[in-house]
Protein backbone atom coordinates (compact mmCIF):
# COMPACT_ATOMS: atom_id res chain seq x y z
CA UNK A 1 0.00 0.00 0.00
CA UNK A 2 3.03 2.80 0.90
CA UNK A 3 4.58 1.25 -2.44
CA UNK A 4 1.21 2.61 -4.35
CA UNK A 5 1.43 5.61 -2.55
CA UNK A 6 4.32 6.47 -3.17
CA UNK A 7 3.96 5.81 -6.79
CA UNK A 8 0.70 7.79 -6.91
CA UNK A 9 2.84 10.81 -5.80
CA UNK A 10 5.59 10.65 -8.07
CA UNK A 11 7.95 9.64 -5.53
CA UNK A 12 11.31 8.10 -7.16
CA UNK A 13 13.01 6.25 -3.99
CA UNK A 14 12.34 5.59 -0.47
CA UNK A 15 15.24 5.07 2.27
CA UNK A 16 14.99 2.47 4.85
CA UNK A 17 17.39 1.99 8.35
CA UNK A 18 17.73 -0.76 9.96
CA UNK A 19 17.08 -1.12 13.35
CA UNK A 20 19.84 -0.26 15.85
CA UNK A 21 20.90 -2.86 17.99
CA UNK A 22 20.76 -3.12 21.28
CA UNK A 23 24.20 -2.73 22.45
CA UNK A 24 23.79 -3.68 26.41
CA UNK A 25 22.13 -6.89 25.46
CA UNK A 26 24.44 -8.00 23.07
CA UNK A 27 27.33 -7.31 26.20
CA UNK A 28 25.55 -9.22 28.49
CA UNK A 29 25.53 -12.66 26.76
CA UNK A 30 21.95 -11.90 25.61
CA UNK A 31 23.31 -11.24 21.74
CA UNK A 32 21.22 -14.18 20.21
CA UNK A 33 18.32 -12.59 20.39
CA UNK A 34 19.58 -9.03 18.96
CA UNK A 35 21.44 -11.22 16.06
CA UNK A 36 17.86 -12.68 15.74
CA UNK A 37 16.27 -10.04 15.81
CA UNK A 38 18.62 -8.28 13.02
CA UNK A 39 18.13 -11.23 11.02
CA UNK A 40 14.58 -11.51 11.31
CA UNK A 41 14.56 -8.04 10.31
CA UNK A 42 16.59 -8.23 6.93
CA UNK A 43 14.46 -11.59 6.10
CA UNK A 44 11.44 -9.67 6.00
CA UNK A 45 13.03 -7.01 4.09
CA UNK A 46 14.53 -9.07 1.66
CA UNK A 47 11.10 -11.27 1.18
CA UNK A 48 9.45 -8.05 0.62
CA UNK A 49 12.31 -7.35 -2.09
CA UNK A 50 11.17 -10.52 -3.56
CA UNK A 51 7.56 -10.16 -3.96
CA UNK A 52 7.76 -6.33 -5.14
CA UNK A 53 11.15 -6.54 -6.66
CA UNK A 54 10.71 -4.93 -10.63
CA UNK A 55 12.78 -3.50 -13.50
CA UNK A 56 14.42 -0.47 -13.25
CA UNK A 57 12.69 0.68 -16.34
CA UNK A 58 9.83 -0.33 -15.23
CA UNK A 59 7.39 3.01 -15.56
CA UNK A 60 6.11 2.21 -11.93
CA UNK A 61 9.59 1.57 -10.15
CA UNK A 62 10.74 3.22 -6.80
CA UNK A 63 14.40 2.60 -5.87
CA UNK A 64 14.55 1.33 -2.37
CA UNK A 65 17.91 1.78 -0.41
CA UNK A 66 18.72 0.64 2.68
CA UNK A 67 21.25 2.04 5.49
CA UNK A 68 22.95 -0.61 7.62
CA UNK A 69 22.34 1.40 10.76
CA UNK A 70 22.81 -1.78 12.58
CA UNK A 71 26.38 -2.36 11.31
CA UNK A 72 26.86 1.00 11.10
CA UNK A 73 26.91 1.30 14.87
CA UNK A 74 27.58 -2.37 15.40
CA UNK A 75 29.46 -3.70 12.50
CA UNK A 76 30.03 -7.51 13.71
CA UNK A 77 26.01 -7.32 14.41
CA UNK A 78 25.92 -10.44 12.30
CA UNK A 79 28.12 -12.82 14.78
CA UNK A 80 27.07 -11.45 18.01
CA UNK A 81 30.04 -9.13 19.07
CA UNK A 82 29.61 -5.58 19.69
CA UNK A 83 30.90 -3.46 22.44
CA UNK A 84 30.45 -0.03 23.36
CA UNK A 85 33.68 0.90 22.04
CA UNK A 86 33.13 1.32 18.54
CA UNK A 87 34.61 3.59 16.09
CA UNK A 88 36.87 5.64 18.13
CA UNK A 89 34.03 6.35 21.20
CA UNK A 90 33.64 5.18 24.71
CA UNK A 91 30.42 4.24 24.05
CA UNK A 92 29.09 4.40 20.56
CA UNK A 93 25.41 4.30 21.83
CA UNK A 94 24.89 6.19 25.36
CA UNK A 95 22.06 4.57 26.57
CA UNK A 96 23.02 1.10 24.46
CA UNK A 97 20.04 2.00 21.90
CA UNK A 98 19.79 5.36 20.79
CA UNK A 99 22.71 7.91 19.39
CA UNK A 100 23.45 11.16 21.33
CA UNK A 101 25.97 13.46 22.53
CA UNK A 102 29.13 13.32 19.86
CA UNK A 103 28.88 9.57 18.99
CA UNK A 104 25.62 10.15 17.95
CA UNK A 105 26.55 13.36 16.10
CA UNK A 106 29.54 11.20 13.97
CA UNK A 107 26.59 8.71 13.25
CA UNK A 108 24.02 11.20 11.88
CA UNK A 109 26.88 12.96 10.11
CA UNK A 110 28.05 9.40 8.33
CA UNK A 111 24.04 8.64 7.46
CA UNK A 112 22.78 11.85 6.73
CA UNK A 113 26.88 11.56 3.99
CA UNK A 114 25.12 8.16 3.19
CA UNK A 115 21.54 9.47 2.41
CA UNK A 116 22.68 12.95 0.38
CA UNK A 117 25.31 10.73 -1.80
CA UNK A 118 22.55 8.02 -2.71
CA UNK A 119 20.80 11.43 -3.95
CA UNK A 120 23.70 12.56 -5.65
CA UNK A 121 24.14 9.62 -7.44
CA UNK A 122 21.09 7.84 -8.64
CA UNK A 123 18.04 11.34 -7.97
CA UNK A 124 19.78 14.02 -9.29
CA UNK A 125 18.55 14.90 -12.91
CA UNK A 126 20.96 14.98 -15.35
CA UNK A 127 24.70 13.85 -15.11
CA UNK A 128 26.80 14.79 -12.26
CA UNK A 129 30.60 15.71 -12.02
CA UNK A 130 31.34 14.12 -8.90
CA UNK A 131 32.51 10.89 -8.65
CA UNK A 132 31.13 8.50 -6.00
CA UNK A 133 31.94 9.97 -2.48
CA UNK A 134 33.17 13.18 -3.16
CA UNK A 135 30.36 15.28 -3.71
CA UNK A 136 30.13 18.68 -1.65
CA UNK A 137 28.18 18.03 0.88
CA UNK A 138 29.09 14.56 1.15
CA UNK A 139 32.55 15.39 1.55
CA UNK A 140 31.99 17.76 4.25
CA UNK A 141 29.92 15.93 6.51
CA UNK A 142 32.54 12.69 6.23
CA UNK A 143 35.42 15.96 7.21
CA UNK A 144 33.14 16.54 9.83
CA UNK A 145 32.90 13.22 11.13
CA UNK A 146 35.84 11.95 13.09
CA UNK A 147 37.90 9.07 11.23
CA UNK A 148 38.07 6.23 12.92
CA UNK A 149 41.17 3.99 11.54
CA UNK A 150 39.01 0.96 12.71
CA UNK A 151 36.13 0.80 10.66
CA UNK A 152 34.87 -2.22 8.97
CA UNK A 153 35.94 -0.98 5.50
CA UNK A 154 33.68 1.47 3.34
CA UNK A 155 31.06 3.39 4.68
CA UNK A 156 29.32 2.34 1.05
CA UNK A 157 29.18 -0.99 2.01
CA UNK A 158 26.33 -0.06 4.19
CA UNK A 159 23.73 0.97 1.84
CA UNK A 160 22.08 -1.35 -1.07
CA UNK A 161 19.52 -0.22 -3.40
CA UNK A 162 16.90 -2.45 -4.93
CA UNK A 163 14.22 -1.36 -7.22
CA UNK A 164 10.28 -1.99 -6.00
CA UNK A 165 7.09 -1.90 -8.12
CA UNK A 166 3.53 -1.51 -6.15
CA UNK A 167 0.71 -4.05 -6.72
CA UNK A 168 -2.76 -3.41 -6.42
CA UNK A 169 -3.82 -7.13 -6.07
CA UNK A 170 -2.93 -7.52 -2.07
CA UNK A 171 -4.60 -11.18 -2.39
CA UNK A 172 -1.92 -11.69 -4.73
CA UNK A 173 0.98 -10.04 -3.34
CA UNK A 174 0.45 -11.83 0.09
CA UNK A 175 0.32 -15.15 -1.61
CA UNK A 176 3.83 -13.99 -3.67
CA UNK A 177 4.73 -12.78 -0.21
CA UNK A 178 4.11 -15.66 2.01
CA UNK A 179 5.32 -17.88 -0.85
CA UNK A 180 8.70 -16.60 -0.89
CA UNK A 181 12.04 -18.56 1.50
CA UNK A 182 14.42 -15.52 1.37
CA UNK A 183 16.92 -16.61 3.80
CA UNK A 184 18.85 -13.58 4.33
CA UNK A 185 23.04 -13.85 4.16
CA UNK A 186 24.39 -10.82 2.62
CA UNK A 187 22.08 -8.36 1.12
CA UNK A 188 24.34 -6.14 -0.06
CA UNK A 189 25.43 -8.66 -2.73
CA UNK A 190 21.92 -10.04 -3.41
Amino acid sequence: IMMQEAANNGVKGIFFLTLSPNVEKIMNGRGAKVRNAYFTEMNTFMKVVDTLSCSKDDASSIRVTVVDWAKLVCPQVSVMKCEQRQHGFEKILADSFHPSGQSGLWLTRVVLALIIEEITQNHLPGKHKWSPMKNPVTKELLALALQDGDSFGKFEDLVSSYYLCPHTDLEKLEEKFNATRTMFGNHTSY
